[in-house]
């Protein structure tokens, strides 16, 4: 399978140790590769095979940053 870009626009990502904790936590699941966080932006990026995407989103809302209503 191919790896594509994702997007994920979450809530509470407030600072530096959130975008810490989010590539921490990202980075433990197989498949996910070139993961940045802004908190500015209130944004994660990242690369995975499509099928990956409910368990980034799922691992996102256990770490306390759920994607954003209405994204």
């Amino acid at each position: 399978m191919s790896t594509q870009d994702m997007h994920f626009e979450v809530d509470n990502l407030r600072c530096g140790g959130c975008e810490k904790t989010v590539l921490k936590g990202l980075s433990s699941l197989d498949g996910v590769t070139d993961i940045a966080a802004d908190h500015e932006l209130k944004l994660v990026s990242l690369r995975a095979e499509p099928a990956l995407r409910q368990a980034i989103l799922d691992k996102l809302q256990s770490m306390g940053f759920p994607e954003k209503s209405g994204a």
